[in-house]
């Protein structure tokens, strides 16, 4: 019995050394922003997507996004842009089993 004693103490001061010589990490302090605000949460609503939003969004020159605008599917006007046949979507007929990918010939805009 007093060999259990010894052993459970003798684990509770090693689990307590270990504790105590484990390094305090710095702290960073947070960024300061030129205005109150530090997080924008943008919430979309079911059945729109990212292009339902921001299709048209112009980042600022030292920013980036990959959206309609930005890969010529749309003109800043919302008209029909260089890359538009990018952006097509094809029905295709029923397949005899699953596929990731289906033949050009079964595809029709």
């Amino acid at each position: 019995m007093a060999h259990g004693i010894r052993t459970l103490i003798g684990g509770f001061l090693v689990a307590l050394s270990a504790i105590a010589i484990v390094p305090r990490v710095a702290v960073a302090k947070p960024p300061t922003t030129s205005t109150p605000i530090e997080h924008l949460i943008v919430v979309i609503g079911e059945n729109r997507g990212f292009d339902h939003i921001f299709g048209l969004y112009k980042p600022r020159p030292s920013q980036s996004i990959a959206n309609l605008l930005s890969r010529g599917i749309v003109n800043q006007d919302g008209s029909p842009g260089p890359h538009f046949a990018l952006a097509a979507q094809f029905q295709v007929s029923p397949q005899p089993k699953y596929f990731i990918s289906a033949p050009n010939a079964s595809k029709t805009a």
